[in-house]
């Protein structure tokens, strides 16, 4: 359970950014995995609850010779029929309305210019001169804005790690090694871990307890 180290320069303007949005996971061209909640942008990248499980799958992916991106949509609960519909009324606004002031208080501020400027638009531009392409690459954008990832966060970041000793060479009922009396394991030296959520705490009080138990008793 680590954050995922992305590819581009609006790393660093969005750090501390966070929001609600639904975040896939990509191999290639094939959505993997799919969480929503809350992720925050970081200095290098994305952490935050949605995030943090999909680590396992871009290493695997990278670890395969394969490219892994990630595809953020900021309005998981609407189509991209709806969020066309609501931006296009907001550009329908009287006044001198640039784009970039059209989607305040819709996205968080700091995303407003990092967004735009993927999908080729001015933020200065008047929303009345806007073209329908425009338009079109921004609900794109704001739906399924996908981002190339690098890597995962170091080992001395993560909450949880994965590996350690195979569970098929350690005695389920006591939590000894199958290869050597009297040596017993627990929590993360086993290859076991979990999703975010208090799984991987409730494995580690829990095959303690197996495991001290037994290691007493022998």
């Amino acid at each position: 359970l680590t954050g995922l180290v992305l590819d581009g320069s609006f790393t660093k303007r969005l750090k501390g950014v966070r929001c609600q949005a639904a975040v896939s996971i990509l191999r290639g061209e094939r959505i993997v995995r799919t969480e929503a909640g809350e992720i925050q942008f970081t200095e290098d990248g994305l952490s935050g609850i949605p995030v943090l499980g999909m680590a396992r799958s871009v290493h695997e992916i990278h670890s395969a010779g394969e490219n892994a991106s990630i595809q953020i949509n900021l309005f998981p609960e609407w189509s991209a029929a709806q969020v066309s519909a609501h931006l296009a009324e907001r550009f329908r606004m009287p006044g001198d309305v640039s784009a970039g002031d059209a989607l305040v208080s819709l996205i968080h501020k700091r995303l407003i210019p990092v967004l735009l400027k993927a999908c080729g638009v001015d933020a200065g531009r008047n929303c009345s001169n806007l073209p329908g392409s425009g338009l079109e690459n921004l609900v794109t954008i704001l739906t399924g804005w996908r981002i190339p990832v690098s890597g995962t966060r170091s080992w001395n970041d993560a909450q949880v790690t994965a590996g350690g000793v195979a569970v098929d060479e350690i005695r389920p009922q006591t939590l000894e090694s199958a290869r050597l009396s009297g040596l017993f394991f627990a929590g993360e030296l086993i290859d076991v871990d979990g999703d975010c959520g208090g799984y991987n705490l409730q494995w580690a009080w829990s095959s303690g307890r197996v495991a001290g138990t037994h290691a007493a008793r022998s």
